[in-house]
This record gives structure tokens, C-alpha cells and sequence, in this order.
């Protein structure tokens, strides 16, 4: 989460972990800041390198917060 919200245009991030058996299989990023394809496309690709998934199980959804 600390390293998403290094992302220009992203204020915070919270990430919910999938496991199975132990191992990362997936993951939900919710984020605060600005909402847009680029910045959710760069917070896809940073969390499945950092978590070592493939792209499409990283599921990244703005926040409500306003």
C-alpha cells in the first residue's frame, strides 16, 4: 500500500490480499485520489511485480471517499 500510494495522483491505498495455501493469488486495491485509466493501470502493474501475479488478478477500485 505504501508503495501504490507513491503513485502521482494517488493519495492513499488500501490492499486486500487473496491467498491460497499460503501463496498470493490475487488482490482488491482500493485507492483515494484521482480516478483514471492511467493511474489504475500503473497501480495494476506495480501490485501484481511487487505481489508476483499475473495482471488480471489485481482488481483496483477508486475509493468513495470525496
Amino acid at each position: 500500500a505504501a508503495l501504490l500510494s507513491e503513485i502521482k495522483g494517488v493519495d492513499g491505498a488500501t490492499v486486500m490480499i487473496t491467498q491460497e495455501d499460503g501463496k498470493c493469488v490475487g488482490a482488491v486495491v482500493v485507492f483515494d485520489g484521482e480516478d483514471g485509466i492511467l493511474v489504475r493501470l500503473k497501480i495494476t502493474q506495480i501490485a501484481a511485480k511487487a505481489l508476483s501475479v499475473a495482471e488480471n488478478r489485481i482488481y483496483v477500485y477508486p475509493s468513495d471517499k470525496k
